[in-house]
């Protein structure tokens, strides 16, 4: 279920959604950026304000130990989930 109809499916039963254990339906191709992301979401680099990023290290190591084959494209789909749930959690900040 997508984020939004979920916190608005969430909101009406009074309840704050789960999202830190949310497992969404995944396509293929997208299976091992979420397993790497699961592995190094707390993993993130800090400012006053609040999560900035992932720690690229931290990527990097999880992809070796899930041994992920195409590490370039893994990369870069486990920095947009990064951006994204960041987002997210600035947004509730915010909000």
């Amino acid at each position: 279920m997508p984020c939004d109809k979920c916190e608005k499916l969430h909101e009406g039963w009074g309840k704050e959604p789960n999202c830190k254990n949310c497992i969404p339906t995944l396509f293929p191709e997208n299976r091992e950026a979420v397993r790497v992301y699961i592995i190094c979401r707390d993993q993130m680099i800090m400012s006053m304000s609040g999560p900035v990023s992932l720690d690229i290290s931290a990527i990097e190591i999880a992809m070796e130990r899930c041994r992920v084959r195409d590490k370039n494209k893994t990369f870069h789909q486990v920095i947009k989930l990064g951006q994204h749930f960041i987002g997210k959690m600035r947004e509730k900040d915010n909000g």
